[in-house]
């Protein structure tokens, strides 16, 4: 009778990956090799089945492009096959750390990196990375001859089966993604098994956070802006390289839901302040009625593209030959809310985010929200163009508006935040934003302006903070 073989992702708990710097031990087990007595399995057995229930092998991203020179298409006949790593073999079981002082969870980790990237690997370091609302840790390893990434993040047990065949399909249509390690299924809806997931993917080559890349240049906010400028035209490729994918989503019973202002606002507002969906059902139902004004042009969409799902990349650069932090190309991570929404929807969430942190950063920084969509705009446009997306030959600049006013809408409160002053200072700052909205939106003539206003006015009136403001 044949043993049935585990997955050893199911031995793995996210607290079991323990913070830790472990330079020193990898250091000695290369300078004077591992111990004489023979290397012991984590399992006893052989992790055939993982390498079949992983993402076939560990599979290299497609080059960054070297300049926004507009791609001929981004059509396919079906899903990319990414070139391999290295060649795929039949039975693989690697065993220990040269270190025995490593914690359990680290050498099970060791095993599984292992195996994705088919070749001995050794962990030196695992920290805490605070840039994503999930728990993540970033896991730092040996890898022939240098020191390469894996981000593992604490699972969910009904929501990362189906954020993780969204990773796999977003990284196979050439979109700068993480790649799923060790864990494939072909069901979005089943439960998802382990305590953690493990990506590997554009996080390999992941520079400094997105935030902190914007404080190295708060002397030069020319290129802070030209930076965020990057940003936008990034956006643009994998809105029109999705879309075109639509198929593929549905093939593999990935379920894109189109955007709702009443799930934004129920997700943030409502519970940030703790009010009853019942008494914000009027703000609900002017938010709602507003979003349908618009022209109905949908396309796939991040749905949560804010400065920390954004992923620095590291290149070397060919005059030095030195490593550098690219400010054009960047990846994106965290689809768990990926869905259909306007063109518009991921833009504006990106540019309020990315304005906030710069004025933070960088007191010369001038936002110009007006050129950000304009350049996002002719770009997606062109490359719709190319690629005979069946979307508005332009798009619609009332549209914008409306995602302008309900994004500043949504990002007036987080429930995360628990700084009193930090909370208020950022209700102030999009409240503010929000009412230019709505009056340039009632100068359109479009009365649900007036009525998200009032219903405000009835729900937030009693906040200090906002007096003068919500008039």
């Amino acid at each position: 009778m044949m043993m049935k073989q585990v997955n050893p992702l199911e031995r793995i708990t996210y607290d079991g990956v323990e913070e830790g710097d472990y330079e020193i031990q990898a250091y000695l087990a290369a300078s004077f090799g591992a111990p004489a007595s023979a290397p012991k399995t984590l399992s006893g057995n052989t992790l055939d089945d993982a390498l079949s229930d992983s993402c076939d092998g560990c599979e290299k991203q497609e080059s960054l492009p070297q300049s926004d020179a507009l791609p001929k298409s981004f059509r396919s006949s079906g899903p990319k096959r990414m070139s391999s790593a290295s060649p795929r073999s039949a039975s693989l079981s690697f065993g220990r750390s040269a270190s025995s002082s490593k914690p359990e969870g680290v050498l099970r980790l060791e095993n599984v990196l292992s195996q994705a990237y088919q070749t001995p690997v050794s962990i030196t370091r695992v920290r805490e990375l605070r840039v994503t609302k999930k728990e993540v840790k970033e896991v730092f390893f040996s890898l022939n001859g240098g020191i390469t990434k894996a981000w593992v993040f604490k699972a969910d047990p009904k929501k990362t089966t189906r954020e993780l065949i969204a990773y796999q399909i977003v990284y196979e249509q050439g979109v700068p993604t993480g790649k799923p390690i060790g864990f494939k299924t072909e069901n979005p809806n089943a439960n998802y098994p382990f305590d953690v997931a493990v990506l590997g993917g554009v996080v390999e080559h992941a520079g400094e956070p997105y935030n902190e890349f914007l404080r190295n240049m708060e002397l030069d906010p020319k290129l802070v802006f030209e930076t965020g400028l990057n940003v936008v035209k990034r956006i643009a490729e994998y809105q029109v390289k999705l879309t075109l994918a639509l198929e593929e989503f549905k093939r593999r019973g990935v379920d894109l839901e189109t955007a709702s202002p009443k799930k934004e606002l129920k997700n943030r507002l409502l519970l940030a302040l703790r009010i009853n969906e019942k008494n914000a059902g009027g703000l609900i139902k002017a938010c709602e009625a507003l979003y349908k004004k618009q022209s109905g042009v949908r396309v796939v969409s991040h749905e949560d593209i804010h400065t920390g799902n954004i992923v620095t990349v590291t290149q070397v650069d060919p005059g030095t030959n030195l490593p550098k932090t690219s400010f054009k190309h960047f990846g994106f991570i965290d689809w768990e809310e990926i869905g259909l929404d306007n063109p518009f929807s991921d833009v504006v969430d990106f540019c309020l985010h990315h304005d906030r942190q710069a004025l933070k950063v960088c007191d010369g920084y001038k936002s110009d929200f007006r050129r950000m969509k304009k350049v996002y705009s002719d770009y997606f446009t062109s490359l719709a163009t190319v690629n005979e997306l069946k979307v508005s030959a332009k798009l619609n600049n009332t549209d914008s508006l409306i995602q302008t006013a309900l994004w500043n809408l949504y990002e007036m409160y987080d429930p995360v935040r628990i700084d009193k002053q930090d909370i208020e200072e950022k209700a102030r700052l999009h409240c503010k934003t929000l009412i230019k909205n709505l009056n340039d939106l009632e100068k359109k003539g479009f009365k649900e302006a007036e009525q998200i206003r009032r219903e405000l006015r009835g729900l937030l009136g009693r906040e200090k903070y906002l007096s003068g403001i919500l008039k």
